[in-house]
């Protein structure tokens, strides 16, 4: 068994503040690895993890440190996936930027230093829908380009000037939205 495994084992057994602070700091460590942090989210994903870290941070444990609070419950976020409910996952954001704004804690820097970490996932329905529009672009592109062909010769070079640059104008939104914080 290793450190983590171990370290993980004590935080079951033992769902208190100081290990679960210890376990999202370990999540946050520059030094941890891709497959240690997958451990980890594996481990967080049970019900006795999402809602300890939930009643954690709706008791308020580590505001008196704000940068690390916001780093603490991103963090955990990200582990347990939300805490296993979207509406909660949702409240939590907002109270957690009106936080860090009161505080005056740069909330997107931090929301974007934990994203960065290696192994943080990026959400599959964004991802899917990102692959959906961009195959919608691509049959757009080709079935424009096969109806321009019927067009009259002087016109045909505008329209295609002007569905390229929907395309590309498009996909520039879809870069923009997929790179966005939520």
């Amino acid at each position: 068994m290793t450190h983590l495994d171990d370290f993980i084992e004590t935080a079951r057994a033992q769902p208190d503040a100081a290990h679960l602070t210890q376990l999202a700091d370990l999540y946050l460590a520059e030094a941890t690895t891709s497959e240690q942090r997958q451990q980890i989210r594996a481990a967080a994903a049970v019900p006795l993890f999402k809602q300890a870290y939930e009643n954690l941070y709706f008791e308020g444990v580590g505001m008196d440190d704000p940068p690390m609070f916001v780093r603490r419950t991103l963090a955990a976020l990200f582990m347990t996936r939300g805490f296993g409910h979207v509406d909660t996952a949702r409240q939590i954001v907002s109270e957690l930027e009106t936080f860090a704004d009161h505080h005056r804690v740069d909330y997107a820097t931090h929301y974007d230093e934990v994203r960065a970490l290696a192994g943080v996932p990026v959400s599959r329905a964004r991802r899917i829908r990102f692959l959906i529009g961009n195959a919608a672009l691509l049959g757009t592109l080709a079935l424009g380009t096969a109806a321009l062909q019927v067009a009259p010769e002087g016109a045909r070079l505008v329209l295609q000037i002007v569905l390229l640059l929907g395309v590309v104008g498009t996909q520039m939104a879809f870069l923009y939205w997929y790179f966005r914080r939520d």
